[in-house]
């Protein structure tokens, strides 16, 4: 599925994407999802909803997800069920992805996972080769040098780890990056209210958890849309934010350790937050004036 927005883009340019969310969890993964619906380079084949090792996360997160692509009026069949939880060796999820890395498809294929790495642990089990027909995008892990803890991280470490051993093109996004989205809430207000029922999804979510106890170690007057460096870092290369290094691993307390394994990860180190954040309001914006279909 593709957004046709009213200015043309190099046809040449457009690429796969498929986007892994646990789009029930919180209230950034709106935001990252709506605007990589909205980008015309993106050929989105699937958003999959993936678990947050809690009981039926991945049903939660499989409903939402649905609500997003019907406030956009985009057809829901592309929204699939991931892993239920972290043992889990089969998806539906999994299978697309090993499918679609498969495919015989001169556009590259990149997965944006804004959560768990569970689904793409299956699809490395299911099909070993897949390790270096895709591109992985992660919002996740601490940062570096150091590591620990981290929530996307936390969820299933093992995945993590069997991820980091196998797959060959991984781009990370950490903490102190993504975490460096912040937008006050008179913002997200200002631009988001009343510029369409998908607009009005994101702020109402936003709004909605500021006010959970859940929320209690935000400001109270501002949110980080800390899922949408994904589809950012596509949207505009960024090419002197990120440096490339050994891959690294995870250890019991989650700190990096070197993997020892002649794999290279693209580390990001910062983003053009407004870039990506001004990219949201301008697309729903357009949407908001009836400016953009799917195909």
């Amino acid at each position: 599925m593709r957004a046709v927005l009213p200015y043309p883009v190099p046809r040449e340019k457009e690429v796969r994407v498929m986007i892994l969310s646990d789009v029930a969890n919180e209230a950034d993964d709106h935001a990252a999802i709506v605007q990589t619906l909205l980008t015309p380079v993106f050929d989105v084949r699937a958003l999959v909803a993936v678990h947050f090792d809690a009981d039926l996360s991945m049903e939660r997160s499989l409903e939402e997800g649905r609500k997003v692509l019907e406030a956009l009026k985009a057809p829901t069949g592309i929204v699939l069920p991931g892993a239920k939880g972290k043992d889990d060796t089969s998806s539906p999820g999994a299978d697309l992805i090993c499918r679609e890395a498969m495919r015989d498809d001169v556009r590259p294929l990149f997965v944006l996972a804004l959560g768990a790495l569970t689904d793409v642990r299956i699809a490395l089990e299911m099909d070993p080769a897949v390790r270096d027909r895709f591109t992985l995008i992660w919002i996740g892990g601490e940062g570096y040098p150091s590591g620990g803890w981290e929530y996307n991280l936390s969820r299933d470490a093992e995945s993590a780890r069997k991820v980091f051993s196998e797959v060959k093109e991984l781009w990370q996004i950490p903490r102190p990056v993504y975490s460096a989205m912040g937008i006050t809430l008179s913002e997200l207000y200002a631009r988001l209210r009343g510029k369409g029922a998908a607009a009005d999804l994101i702020l109402d979510r936003i709004l909605s958890w500021n006010m959970l106890p859940a929320g209690a170690y935000r400001s109270g007057d501002a949110w980080t849309l800390g899922d949408s460096p994904a589809p950012g870092v596509l949207i505009y290369p960024h090419q002197y934010c990120y440096e490339v290094t050994d891959r690294m691993t995870f250890k019991e307390d989650l700190s990096y350790i070197p993997a020892g394994l002649p794999l290279k990860t693209r580390i990001y180190r910062k983003v053009y937050s407004r870039l990506i954040i001004e990219d949201l309001f301008s697309k729903t914006e357009l949407f908001s004036r009836g400016l953009v279909s799917f195909v």
